[in-house]
């Protein structure tokens, strides 16, 4: 009997759409990127560590690929484009924003590791 094992749904959301909008915020403000370049940006940055995390502890289907997962990064895209003209310190939200993302992103890889059967050791590397 196999069992599925699922990350809770909102936490994987909150990983994509943080790291979105601040993929989002950097290819705005650093690189001066067209629409199209934000976009493509900030999907990469809100899916590719739960692409990479899944094909490397073999989750089958990386959850990214979901239609969810990738209208999330686009809702973090607009968020981005609208609140982005009243950040008057952006630096400090662009790094407070990737701590918020990196770390959101080390439970959820973490928690979904443990539950597919890796070691503790593997698990947190």
């Amino acid at each position: 009997m196999t069992t599925v094992v699922v990350v809770p749904i909102w936490l994987d959301l909150l990983c994509v759409g943080v790291g979105a909008f601040q993929g989002a915020l950097f290819a705005i403000f650093y690189k001066r990127f067209d629409l199209v370049g934000v976009t493509a940006v900030a999907i990469l940055t809100g899916l590719g560590g739960g692409f990479l995390r899944d094909i490397l502890i073999d989750a089958g289907r990386p959850a990214g690929m979901q239609d969810r997962y990738i209208l999330t990064a686009i809702i973090g895209v607009a968020v981005a484009l609208i609140l982005g003209r009243w950040y008057r310190r952006i630096d400090g939200a662009i790094v407070f924003l990737d701590s918020i993302a990196m770390s959101l992103f080390a439970v959820a890889g973490t928690y979904k590791a443990l539950l597919y059967g890796t070691s503790e050791l593997v698990a947190i590397l």
